[in-house]
């Protein structure tokens, strides 16, 4: 069953902010990102497994929050481009 709910959460990673949201469906997180400074590049990551809780614990939502700094990073370095606006949405 799908989740609508979404909330908009800032993080802040290696000194810059971003406003991050999830959503779930079919068993899979869709998580969306963009730098607090502006319009830029989108980044989207689809397709994340919803667990229910793994083995440390932990319940979906906070899995997510703690993989959202590794995730920008890794788009980073694959040149993800948070302040260029008019560009296509980054999917990871």
């Amino acid at each position: 069953m799908a989740n609508n709910s979404r909330t908009t959460r800032r993080i802040e990673v290696d000194g810059r902010t971003y406003f991050w949201e999830a959503s779930s469906e079919q068993n899979s997180y869709m998580i969306t990102v963009r730098s607090a400074d502006g319009p830029g590049q989108v980044l989207r990551l689809t397709r994340i497994p919803l667990l229910t809780q793994d083995m440390r614990g932990l319940n979906a939502a906070e899995d997510v929050q703690e993989m959202v700094p590794e995730l920008i990073r890794a788009a980073l370095r694959r040149n993800w481009r948070p302040d260029d606006p008019g560009l296509p949405d980054f999917i990871l």
